[in-house]
């Protein structure tokens, strides 16, 4: 039902597909409405159920292989695809993942990330907060503001990126 809300069609799944699900609530430990919801906007950028499987599947363990939490990554994910229709991520879901795993590396929210992006987008905004991060000095005072509105408007996974490099010598 989560899937057909989503995508807005009627989805009959195959055995295979059925157990795919299954696969995916039992390990990553998403309820199912919410692992239905990250499948389904997969399936609305053109992921079948077994491309967003496996995509999941390598998001568990590259998360695992960083330390990070990888429930808490999927759930950062499902909270933000819809994030996908608002920017444009350079790789799309794939994109998505690695801005949450940025946003988690670096302790960086993801609300902070997405509101700083939308700042940057704009040359007005650019302008305002380029004159106020600069103020702060440290690395702020070295940043392009040109290339972070670049990364803003066309790798919101990169700009995250960037956004952690400029805070590191903040506090410690």
């Amino acid at each position: 039902q989560a899937i057909a809300t989503q995508t807005g069609r009627a989805y009959q799944f195959s055995v295979d597909e059925n157990l795919m699900m299954m696969q995916i609530v039992k390990g990553t430990g998403l309820a199912s409405e919410e692992a239905s919801r990250l499948v389904g906007t997969m399936m609305q950028f053109g992921t079948t159920v077994e491309a967003s499987k496996d995509l999941i599947e390598e998001t568990v363990n590259s998360t695992a292989r960083l330390g990070l939490s990888s429930n808490n990554v999927l759930k950062k994910m499902s909270a933000n695809i819809d994030k996908l229709n608002s920017y444009r991520f350079q790789n799309g879901v794939k994109g998505l993942e690695q801005m949450v795993k940025y946003s988690a590396t670096f302790k960086v929210s993801m609300e902070n990330a997405f509101a700083a992006a939308e700042k940057f987008r704009t040359l007005e905004g650019l302008l305002q907060a380029g004159a106020e991060l600069r103020v702060l000095g440290g690395e702020f005072a070295k940043m392009d503001e040109f290339k972070l509105s670049f990364l803003a408007r066309n790798k919101p996974e990169e700009f995250t990126k960037e956004l952690a490099k400029l805070t590191k010598g903040m506090a410690s």
